[in-house]
């Protein structure tokens, strides 16, 4: 099945509409410009109300390494989300597995992102002045680069709209949403999240890898493997 995350995540009862819907995983984003931003506290909380089988992904830019190590243990997550400039060897220093994230595709990103140390690959839109989640789709040119990785994760512009059409179209092993299934910025919406997985899951087997809802460490329907 493909791979769903459900990111922004800053309330447990959202949190809890994702896990119900079917989704593969959550985001917390510690990011602190960001509107959906949460406090480590704040996702251990709501990490600690989801069940098991669920991987909790951090959402970091440009944060340390140290840092981001420390909020991984603190708020249990499963999964580093690089969505900065972090260079290879931050992801290496990492308690938990990357995903790599980028918006943009200058020359040489394919080859850049066959060597990244990361269990998948997430592409989203570019805008400048943002790192993502701004609901802007991915390029076309991001997108090949990205299809070039074994794992890589759509994300950018999706809804509960059009995101069977997508899948259908690029074949991509994930995908992820955020304001596309929001009833303001950092406030989901229930119904929307239910209908996003459910358009997901009528799109066919798609390329992720459905290995039981265990958390084992698998990009599947648990953790991506490293």
């Amino acid at each position: 099945m493909t791979w769903v995350k459900i990111c922004g995540i800053a309330r447990v009862e959202d949190a809890l509409a994702a896990a119900a819907a079917g989704a593969d995983a959550v985001g917390f984003v510690f990011y602190p410009p960001s509107p959906r931003a949460v406090s480590p506290e704040r996702a251990a909380a709501i990490a600690a109300a989801l069940p098991r089988g669920i991987a909790k992904v951090g959402v970091f830019v440009n944060e340390g390494a140290a840092r981001m190590a420390e909020i991984c243990v603190r708020a249990g997550l499963d999964y580093v989300q690089l969505h900065g400039d972090e260079p290879p060897e931050v992801a290496r220093a990492l308690p938990c597995p990357a995903i790599r994230a980028f918006g943009a595709a200058p020359r040489g990103a394919a080859a850049r992102i066959a060597r990244y140390p990361a269990a998948a690959v997430l592409v989203d839109g570019a805008r400048a002045g943002f790192y993502g989640g701004t609901g802007t789709p991915a390029s076309r040119d991001a997108i090949a680069a990205a299809r070039r990785a074994p794992r890589w994760i759509l994300s950018g512009g999706l809804a509960p709209e059009n995101v069977a059409a997508k899948i259908a179209a690029l074949a991509p092993w994930g995908v992820d949403v955020s304001s596309g299934v929001e009833a303001s910025a950092g406030v989901k919406d229930a119904n929307r999240i239910a209908a996003f997985v459910a358009a997901v899951r009528a799109s066919g087997p798609g390329p992720g890898k459905a290995a039981g809802r265990s958390g084992a460490s698998s990009l599947g329907a648990g953790r991506p493997a490293a």
